[in-house]
């Protein structure tokens, strides 16, 4: 294709036509100039195409993260709940107005008032698309917002919970002694954050339960301190669980374009 071209102007020149050599090389720029162009064009689709593509795997990932999140999130509410209901237990069985037939469930909840449960959170496709550029990737806007968002409040439940589970520590270490360990270790073994199966023996009485919590200074600031951060932790994981379900909401969208 060169060598023609090549010849061409070599013809114009010898004719003498520096006219129609002029127009010549001007079309002959023109033509380049537009194949480069197109090259360049190709190009870009072939670039947009990928980053579809890439994009798209990002979505997918992302909603499997948010799904793991909002697993997490339910069963951080489903514990919240548990425990809150163990406070009221114990502060109900102090103020003897109640008196329970049946003391394991009281015996449960001296144990599990004093239980960690840490926040499950999985963010490594949001760290990888901040660490490598490519949230540039996400096109749309409600999107990239609700993930920045919600990666902002987690952070802040995060920090929440490191301040209350000092509560949490500091009721156990109040209470250590208030139950045998053989007991503890029986409840230990039934007990998931957020239910107890099974059944206690050689369980002492209420009464004595009651009166050796009674005996510990400072137990009824650490159980209204408890109650009250597990409660809020419940409203902060509704708000979360709201912001996923819109996210996973969006990543559908996306993913049926």
């Amino acid at each position: 294709m060169i060598k023609f071209f090549r010849n061409i102007r070599r013809k114009l020149l010898d004719e003498g036509n520096l006219k129609r050599y002029l127009i010549y090389a001007f079309g002959e720029i023109l033509l380049v100039m537009i194949g480069i162009l197109l090259a360049l064009q190709v190009n870009n689709w072939n670039e947009e195409r990928k980053d579809r593509r890439l994009e798209k795997e990002y979505i997918a990932r992302l909603k499997g993260e948010m799904l793991k999140n909002l697993e997490g999130s339910t069963n951080q509410i489903l514990y919240s709940s548990f425990q809150v209901a163990n406070v009221d237990k114990l502060l109900s069985a102090l103020s003897v107005d109640t008196v329970y037939s049946n003391p394991e469930p009281l015996a449960v909840a001296i144990e599990h008032v004093g239980w960690l449960n840490p926040v499950q959170y999985v963010n490594d496709v949001w760290n990888e698309l901040i660490n490598n550029g490519n949230i540039r990737l996400l096109k749309n806007d409600s999107l990239r917002d609700n993930l920045t968002s919600y990666h902002s409040e987690v952070l802040v439940v995060l920090n929440n919970n490191e301040e209350w589970h000092i509560n949490n520590l500091g009721y156990r270490r109040l209470t250590g002694d208030v139950l045998d360990p053989q007991i503890r270790e029986q409840i230990a073994l039934k007990l998931v954050p957020i239910q107890y199966e099974g059944h206690l023996t050689n369980l002492p009485t209420q009464q004595y339960l009651v009166n050796k919590l009674k005996a510990l200074e400072g137990l009824n600031g650490y159980l209204a301190d408890i109650k009250m951060g597990q409660r809020t932790n419940i409203l902060m994981f509704e708000g979360l669980i709201d912001k996923i379900e819109e996210t996973i909401k969006i990543c559908d969208q996306e993913l049926k374009k």
